[in-house]
């Protein structure tokens, strides 16, 4: 009966949203956007924590325009991230390793939250503060749960290459419709998707592309791997078509680390053969379009000799942001998360730099130990079994060191995006701890009498 009326419920939502078509109010995208959001906060609202985590994970990296907003609404990620930590209740393990770095990463976590809440108080922004509020505090859930309420290796791979998918299928499509002189994909030449920007674009792709090959490494069922080879061959079209250098970077890297990591476990080896031999043969095919590319020969034309900031083309940016009088004044607490772009006229380009507007030096420094933190946690997986932990270190690692030059903070979606990252990152270091040892039966002891009867 509750499923009926679930699917009864979940059913007449999206109708409603597609029923904006016909009025005009939405393109075919942006309500099977919305109808996927309604749908999963619906049924996230009467299901299983498992459930909950996942819907959370998936909205997370769901990125499209709406109307009169640059990114898709972040509301449903932040109602569902809520009602998971509604729900935990006493749904809560003691980890048995790693005591005092999982406890250090919950303290940090939460005081990054405290400090968050110190700046919006200062200056508003409680939407701008949504991803900042909700999102620590599911990562340090997400660390103690009972590992009994979160979903499987293979379900958490399946929310993030479903959502990612639509989100892949949704800019192609943009892509093919668009015109490279147009202002609204475009901007001189370089494709900014949907989050009209090249660079927060170019390493979501990298990110994804990175993410579809661990599936691809890692998955057990059939259909999550022919979902993750359309996946990855699509960010990495993509990427290109950004023009982006610090997003090739970090899908190139990534990928030979990540192989490099499952070749070292005996179960995934074989993959790796195939995996690796298949995109030899496409870049071999490709080499020449691949060579004259816009992404790789602007690669190509780096000279580090004169420093990295101007390598990076941060030199004058940064320099400028640094002079700006309310940076210099932010102090411990920062001016608040609600970015006054139209009268700085300018992007700090970089999160940390950012951080340090928005939420002061001590907002900062915790932000910094928080991420270190996670990351050593992830670290410390080193059996060849527990390659998911060690992979989501490398793709973690290399997007917060690209993060040096880029801030997600520019839009919310993709601050959801860095956040829903974190939670698989954190889901699949949980589901790869050494399992408890099941207890063997007492042996029966044979008494000294019987044996001499």
């Amino acid at each position: 009966m509750e499923t009926t009326r679930l699917r009864l419920v979940s059913g007449v939502a999206a109708l409603a949203v597609f029923a904006g078509i016909a009025r005009g109010q939405l393109s075919l995208e942006q309500a099977l956007a919305l109808s996927l959001a309604v749908v999963a906060l619906v049924w996230a609202i009467t299901t299983r924590t498992t459930l909950l985590v996942g819907a959370f994970i998936g909205a997370c990296w769901f990125l499209a325009a709406f109307p009169g907003r640059d990114q898709a609404p972040i509301e449903p990620a932040a109602a569902v991230g809520l009602l998971f930590l509604c729900r935990l209740g006493l749904r809560r393990d003691t980890p048995h390793e790693r005591r005092g770095l999982i406890m250090a990463s919950e303290v940090l976590l939460v005081g990054l939250v405290v400090s968050v809440a110190v700046s919006i108080t200062k200056s508003g922004g409680i939407i701008e503060g949504l991803p900042w509020l909700v999102g620590p505090l599911v990562a340090a859930a997400l660390l103690r749960i009972d590992i009994r309420h979160l979903p499987s290796r293979d379900a958490l791979l399946g929310v993030v290459a479903a959502a990612v998918s639509v989100t892949l299928a949704t800019d192609l499509v943009n892509l093919v419709r668009a015109d490279a002189s147009s202002t609204r994909y475009f901007d001189l030449g370089r494709y900014m998707g949907s989050v009209n920007d090249y660079e927060l674009a170019g390493e979501y792709y990298a990110v994804a592309g990175l993410l579809s090959l661990s599936t691809l490494l890692l998955a057990d069922k059939r259909l999550l791997k022919i979902v993750a080879i359309p996946n990855l061959a699509a960010s990495t079209f993509l990427v290109f078509a950004t023009q982006t250098r610090g997003a090739l970077l970090l899908l190139t890297l990534g990928a030979g680390s990540l192989l490099l990591i499952a070749f070292w476990g005996k179960r995934t080896r074989a993959r790796v053969v195939v995996v690796a031999s298949a995109v030899s043969v496409a870049v071999a095919t490709q080499s020449d379009r691949i060579v004259t590319s816009d992404a790789v020969q602007r690669l190509l034309s780096v000279n580090f000799d004169s420093g990295l900031a101007t390598s990076v083309n941060r030199a004058q940016v940064w320099q400028d942001f640094l002079a700006q009088p309310t940076f210099r004044s932010a102090g411990l607490f920062g001016n608040g998360l609600d970015y006054q772009y139209e009268l700085l006229r300018t992007y700090p380009h970089s999160l940390y730099i950012w951080s340090i507007w928005s939420i002061g030096w001590i907002g900062t420094l915790i932000l910094c130990l928080a991420l270190a933190s996670l990351l050593a946690l992830l670290a410390s997986r080193r059996a060849s079994a527990q390659q998911a932990s060690r992979m989501m270190f490398v793709i973690l690692a290399l997007q917060l060191i690209d993060q040096a030059k880029i801030e997600v903070a520019r839009t919310d979606a993709t601050v959801m995006y860095m956040w829903g990252l974190i939670a698989v990152a954190v889901a699949l270091y949980r589901i790869d701890g050494p399992q408890e040892p099941k207890l063997e039966p007492r042996p029966v002891l044979i008494s000294r009498a019987h044996s001499t009867a």
